[in-house]
């Protein structure tokens, strides 16, 4: 895994670790303990920019082409899940219980927690790319004022409308035209 990736994996982990105590534990009380409201709000806005990135994503570089293989890989729901336990003993130490104590539910529910997420952050960066590409496309459909919000194919930065005094040549198309 590459460090870019390192943030997304981490944050994915954290949520197999909530979903893996729930397992656990149940409803009984929150992970986390008194820590709780806290550590959930920040898990939330957490996956929140995530899929505001996803969103930014899919409209500066447009969709892409789906990869041709769907598989998950072995490796990568092994490390989510070994993440994803590591999280969970955090949080069990958080609580001040031991550790492993009564881990046994959360360690079978653990691999099926990280491909039910794995799936559906999967699903969901997908979807927000796909926005983000409409949105685009229809901003710059709206001319040079919406089309300066959004990039322009091609380019990785922020396209802003020609003006007379930038541009040496006049009386050309803009470059978002059709």
């Amino acid at each position: 895994m590459s460090l870019r990736r390192l943030p997304v994996a981490a944050l994915l982990a954290a949520v197999v670790a909530v979903l893996a105590h729930v397992a656990g534990a149940g409803f009984d009380h929150a992970p986390g303990a008194a820590r709780a409201p806290g550590l959930l709000g920040s898990l939330g806005a957490a996956l929140a920019l995530a899929l505001l990135g996803a969103f930014f994503a899919g409209a500066l570089r447009g969709v892409r082409p789906a990869i041709a293989t769907h598989r998950i890989r072995g490796k990568t729901l092994a490390g989510l899940a070994a993440g994803g336990f590591a999280g969970f003993v955090a949080i069990e130490a958080l609580e001040g219980h031991l550790a492993l104590g009564g881990a046994l539910r959360a360690l079978a529910a653990v691999v099926p927690a990280a491909l039910l997420v794995l799936l559906t952050a999967r699903a969901l960066r997908r979807s927000a790319g796909r926005a983000g590409a409409w949105f685009a496309s229809f901003a710059r459909s709206r001319g040079a004022a919406g089309a300066a919000l959004v990039a322009s194919p091609g380019r990785r930065r922020l396209a802003a409308p020609d003006s007379p005094g930038r541009s040496g040549a006049r009386g050309r198309a803009p470059p978002f035209a059709a």
